[in-house]
């Protein structure tokens, strides 16, 4: 057979073999325990590092490029991790922690992942006998992990494993690509005698099974055979080398206030398609789901997340309440931008009393951004909900953001009541530190009408981690700088503008809530078919990302009645 070992290396309990490499790189071997390290990938398991063991579900990844290669020398970028000086807080954000990529690096990666695009987009359209399903999936998941980085903010631990993920994506479409294109299926179906020359800059892969070992050195793909420490020489092996050193990638941890942090651990066991597959899941973070609260079946306010529940108590509000705002009708005036006459006239003709037989799931109503009409309609609060909104906006859309990404796909949404709540409560650090110590595993109240500093409380005890507006001057929109109190004193079309996301980003989230709901099959079967249709009709590149800098109707919004169709 013409897998006959020639080299090894002793690695723990085990060696590695190999027919057709002479310097065997370090690779892991026995159990596995899978968690993330400090650089967002995977450490000795990450299967962009080093060659793991073979997964005929992922048989492609026998292809995935190695870094040390000069072959790949212009992907430099995709084992890039950023540092803290590659990251810039935002100005004027309620939430100090977030921030954006200033690295270069990140422009080569998306000029990286467009070319590889491109050439998915190229193949798929020519070779209509592959089936090309898993391809345009990743495609899709690269694209969208890329765009998230350049247009939305995050924490800087949230940076570097963005980073991972999307290099992770790329370098697993790059090898899909490369195993489909280069006829590597075939190869690896080879039951000839003929051997073709080794790649030189992939991975390839390691097994204990002698025959994927042959299949592996007869499609030219670096092949290593796992044997128990004793059995090299008697495998026939001719040279075995000392074990090689574990690199560094393998030992380095999380840290916090310069304490190790130890990852969840995501698999343990065998090597094995599902180590595969817990690798490929999109990173989630958590780490503002308790700023928002909701109704439970009762209509009492409760934390979403883990906190305790919060009980609303009291009687009725006395004396006249304020007169309500129609919410079917358009909003109007100097400060809210003009509706596009189509849409104008099918609001019209809506009938509001027409109600689904089976309301819609609570997760696919509510308000994911805050109602236009509610930010602007009372002249005493719209300073301040304008401004409020600015200083939490780049959180909020990470929040919208992350929640696409979940099984169902659907960002929560909450009611005005809850909204308005949210953007009028300011906490000092007194209110932050009585709110921390109430007991949570106690019901506490939640009054509407109770003296501020008790509201204030009440927020903290709800929202886990309220906007910190009480310390803030300034808001920022489109990198003009707006002091508190004199969003109205500027040109009408400043807060037109600021309305118009509203509006807009209300409508694009909303679209997809809805889309997700009535059409749920469709979802599970075409998801990425799905997006790309949302993409079109609202005028954007990504349907899940949010590019700031856009004051124009796209799409099926737009202006123009050609675009519209």
């Amino acid at each position: 057979m013409c897998s006959d070992v020639a080299w090894a290396s002793h690695m723990g309990s085990f060696s590695v073999t190999s027919p057709n490499v002479h310097a065997i790189p370090f690779m892991p071997t026995g159990q596995v325990s899978l968690r993330m390290r400090s650089d967002g990938r995977y450490g000795e398991h990450d299967f962009t590092l080093c060659p793991q063991a073979f997964s005929q579900d992922h048989v492609h990844r026998t292809l995935v490029r190695t870094c040390d290669s000069s072959h790949n020398s212009h992907l430099a970028c995709i084992w890039w991790t950023p540092t803290t000086s590659d990251f810039a807080f935002l100005p004027n954000s309620a939430y100090g922690d977030l921030g954006r990529c200033t690295s270069g690096r990140l422009s080569e990666i998306q000029v990286l992942g467009t070319l590889l695009t491109k050439r998915i987009a190229n193949f798929t359209f020519q070779r209509h006998d592959v089936d090309s399903a898993k391809l345009l999936v990743l495609a899709s998941s690269m694209r969208h992990a890329i765009l998230t980085l350049q247009c939305h903010p995050y924490s800087f631990p949230e940076m570097v494993i963005g980073v991972a993920y999307a290099q992770r994506l790329y370098l697993d479409a790059l090898a899909l690509t490369d195993y489909l294109e280069r006829g590597f299926e075939a190869r690896m179906c080879n039951s000839g005698v003929y051997v073709q020359p080794r790649l030189s800059h992939v991975h390839g892969a390691s097994s204990t099974d002698i025959e994927i070992v042959h299949r592996l050195q007869l499609a030219g793909l670096p092949a290593y055979f796992v044997v128990p420490r004793q059995d090299a020489l008697v495998l026939g092996a001719t040279h075995i080398d000392p074990s090689p050193p574990s690199p560094s990638f393998a030992s380095y941890e999380w840290t916090e206030c310069h304490t190790a942090v130890t990852m969840p651990i995501l698999y343990t066991g065998d090597a094995s398609a599902a180590m595969h597959n817990a690798m490929s899941l999109p990173p989630r973070h958590a780490s503002l789901e308790r700023l928002f609260f909701g109704f439970d079946d009762d209509f009492k306010v409760v934390p979403i997340g883990t906190r305790g529940t919060v009980v609303v108590t009291g009687g009725a509000p006395s004396g006249l309440s304020q007169v309500q705002r129609d919410k079917w009708a358009e909003i109007t005036g100097d400060y809210v931008p003009l509706t596009v006459p189509g849409w104008s006239a099918a609001l019209k003709r809506v009938d509001r009393h027409t109600r689904l037989a089976v309301p819609a799931p609570k997760r696919f109503t509510g308000y994911r951004i805050p109602d236009p009409g509610m930010i602007i309609y009372s002249e005493t609060r719209r300073e301040r909900n304008i401004f409020a909104w600015l200083v939490s906006r780049s959180a909020n859309l990470r929040r919208l953001s992350n929640a696409l990404g979940t099984e169902d796909g659907v960002p929560d949404g909450f009611s005005n009541e809850l909204w308005r709540v949210y953007l009028c409560t300011d906490v000092g650090q007194d209110d932050l530190m009585a709110g921390q110590r109430l007991d949570r595993t106690i019901a506490g109240s939640f009054n509407g009408r109770a003296p501020a500093a008790q509201r204030r409380r009440a927020a903290v005890s709800i929202f886990g981690r309220p906007p910190d507006k009480f310390n803030l001057q300034e808001a920022t929109w489109n990198e003009h700088l707006i002091r508190w109190g004199t969003a109205f004193h500027h040109d009408p079309r400043l807060v037109q503008e600021i309305m118009w996301d509203l509006h807009w980003s209300s409508f694009r989230f909303d679209l997809i809530a809805l889309d997700r709901f009535l059409a749920p099959d469709r979802w599970i079967s075409h998801k990425y078919k799905r997006l790309d249709a949302l993409s079109t009709i609202t005028g954007c590149s990504d349907a899940l990302v949010y590019e700031d800098g856009r004051i124009e109707n796209l799409g099926i919004a737009s202006d123009i009645t050609f675009e519209r169709n």
